[in-house]
């Protein structure tokens, strides 16, 4: 019992990062904004149509990833499988997406977002909750 209520504890950090990461792009200060707009915007920001493309795809893939991240939360068997497939296509996403400077409370946050996700991951495959999941 206590091992659920730790995963859904780090499921709701998860998503209080992603939040506060979001929100905190629009406060970056004006040399990093400048640095971002003087950038390559890598593979998918080549031109306008791969740009739409890519944001069609990110538009997708945050909707899916909520799904996988409500899934695992109920201990739904698809969940688990999603949540994995999700980390690794937002993995690959960002592979793409080319170079972007962050002020250090957006990295903060970033890397908490980062560490609540490994924690994900290990909760689903290394601790007794992956049996919930069968």
């Amino acid at each position: 019992m206590k091992l659920e209520k730790a995963f859904k504890a780090i499921i709701h950090i998860y998503l209080a990062t992603l939040v506060a990461v979001f929100i905190s792009v629009f406060t970056e200060s004006e040399e990093v904004n400048q640095i971002n707009e003087n950038i390559s915007s890598g593979f998918m920001g080549s031109n306008e149509a791969t740009e739409l493309a890519f944001g069609i795809m990110s538009l997708i893939f945050m909707v899916v990833f909520f799904i996988s991240l409500y899934f695992i939360y109920k201990f739904k068997k698809s969940g688990k499988q999603l949540y994995t497939i999700c980390f690794i296509i937002g993995s690959l996403l960002t592979l793409v997406s080319g170079p972007y400077a962050m002020g250090e409370i957006s990295t903060f946050l970033f890397e908490l977002n980062v560490a609540a996700s490994g924690a994900i991951l290990v909760f689903l495959y290394f601790t007794p909750l992956e049996k919930k999941f069968d």
